[in-house]
């Protein structure tokens, strides 16, 4: 009997010491993974809510997800449309921002349930494989995707998905100069012209022009120019994002500054006379009405305040923001310049702005309306 008493109280001493002993190995197991994991392109195949299965949900194309997490952004296809956005991960907490989705109408209502149930994640898991993402909210299981392999493909990229055809602006970072200002367009049938001015040297632009190609991905160019030169771009939702030879993102702390904005043409080339500022109209003693015109190449703008010339330089952002600087003036004495005055301090102040036909408003980062500005076409 005594025997067997202590053969039942070492196997159960052997069994919890089994038990404990793999606990830290199953913490480990579903411990999130670090946003290197994270990123990458995701398939999805479960999301919780609707009443109607998944795939009457879903009955053609399933909703796409990638993440790139070093550079907090996010893209893919709600199963209809292509979008991106911006994403903060933090640890295991996970936050999406709104999305920009193109407009094509889409059947039944999986793409508003998607976007909806997007919105409420706050934290996501990895599986030990590395190959199923959760999306979470307040730790309930609400989305969970698969990663796809880089040779897979759905149909939904951004060379099928996207407008990407125009111009885009923006200013990179620059070893010995305060940047480098390049203006990049890519036309439809595959060709592309780009100019570099290196900022603070006295130096001029430097132009060139050559083909692209789709990289095998569908969501990434490769430029070719003189002397074999190749640089690789990933093409996202009005945006083309600088990567490294090799393809991939560029990491460190100026990694926000490789990104390059496509400009607008619906509000570039035309001339915007000046209507009133903050509602008031303006005064009448101006030796020529003040107005600016948004070049399309180079992010330049020039005008007239009234008084002097204008120039310097604008930026187009994603959300309809905009941005003016380097504001310079001729030095022409007048006798009234708070027209003037007053078109400086809006450009200055000014972060969005709205087009409603043939009218540029110009506002706040409140939306406060700064001004109102009217095309005049000439004759």
């Amino acid at each position: 009997m005594k025997k067997f008493i202590l053969f039942v109280f070492f196997a159960f001493m052997a069994f919890t010491n089994g038990a404990v002993s793999q606990k830290p190995a199953n913490r480990e197991k579903h411990q999130p993974s670090k946003s290197p994991a994270l990123s990458g392109s995701w398939a999805l195949n479960y999301i919780s809510g609707p009443r109607i299965a998944f795939d009457g949900l879903y009955p053609e194309n399933k909703p796409t997800l990638i993440l790139n997490a070093p550079l907090s952004e996010f893209s893919g296809n709600s199963s209809c449309n292509g979008y991106g956005g911006k994403v903060s991960v933090k640890g295991s907490k996970i936050t999406f921002g709104d999305a920009i989705a193109t407009m094509i109408a889409c059947e039944g209502n999986g793409e508003q349930v998607y976007f909806k149930t997007l919105k409420q994640i706050t934290s996501y898991n990895i599986s030990s494989d590395g190959n199923t993402l959760s999306l979470l909210t307040n730790d309930v299981p609400m989305m969970r995707f698969n990663r796809k392999n880089n040779t897979e493909s759905d149909g939904h990229t951004s060379a099928q998905s996207l407008d990407w055809p125009g111009t885009y602006h923006g200013i990179t970072p620059c070893a010995d100069c305060e940047g480098i200002e390049t203006t990049i367009s890519l036309e439809k049938n595959l060709t592309f012209q780009i100019e570099r001015k290196y900022l603070g040297k006295k130096s001029a632009s430097f132009k060139s022009s050559g083909t692209f190609s789709w990289r095998k991905d569908g969501n990434s160019i490769l430029l070719r120019e003189a002397k074999n030169s190749t640089t690789i771009f990933h093409v996202g939702e009005q945006k083309l994002i600088q990567l490294d030879k090799k393809g991939n993102a560029i990491t460190g702390p100026h990694a926000d500054r490789y990104i390059l904005t496509m400009q607008s043409s619906d509000i570039t080339e035309k001339y915007w006379k000046l209507i009133d500022i903050g509602g008031k109209p303006l005064a009448k003693n101006d030796s020529r009405e003040p107005h600016i015109i948004l070049k399309s190449q180079g992010g330049r703008f020039k005008g007239h305040g009234g008084c002097n010339v204008l120039n310097g330089q604008y930026e187009l952002k994603a959300d309809s923001r905009i941005a003016f600087s380097k504001i310079i003036t001729t030095k022409m004495a007048c006798q009234n310049t708070d027209n003037e005055q007053r078109l400086i301090k809006v450009l200055q102040t000014a972060t969005r702005y709205t087009l409603k036909g043939e009218t540029l408003l110009l506002s706040s980062s409140k939306n406060v309306p700064l001004a109102r500005f009217e095309a005049v076409y000439l004759k």
